[in-house]
């Protein structure tokens, strides 16, 4: 009974993978890969690195030069400043 039960499992594997065994669809000997040159990025040739660090450096220039200061300089509360 355990043969007949590994048989079938190895047949359900051989019947599972249609390159190797089968003859309707044989696997290819070599895979051919596509030209390389072919691609060009679109994205990287309409958008460049200046251009995206200019935008960005609007908003992430205040939060970095307050990180860098001290926190008294980079903080003042204005209802301290108000009632004393």
């Amino acid at each position: 009974m355990y043969k007949l039960v590994i048989f079938a499992a190895l047949l359900a594997i051989t019947a599972a993978k249609p390159g190797i065994h089968s003859v309707a669809y044989p696997a290819p000997l070599a895979y051919t890969a596509p030209f390389a040159a072919a691609y060009t990025a679109p994205v990287a040739a309409a958008y460049t690195a200046p251009v995206a660090a200019a935008y960005t450096a609007a908003y992430t220039g205040p939060v970095a030069a307050s990180y860098a200061g001290p926190i008294a300089a980079a903080y003042t509360a204005p209802v301290a400043a108000t009632y004393f």
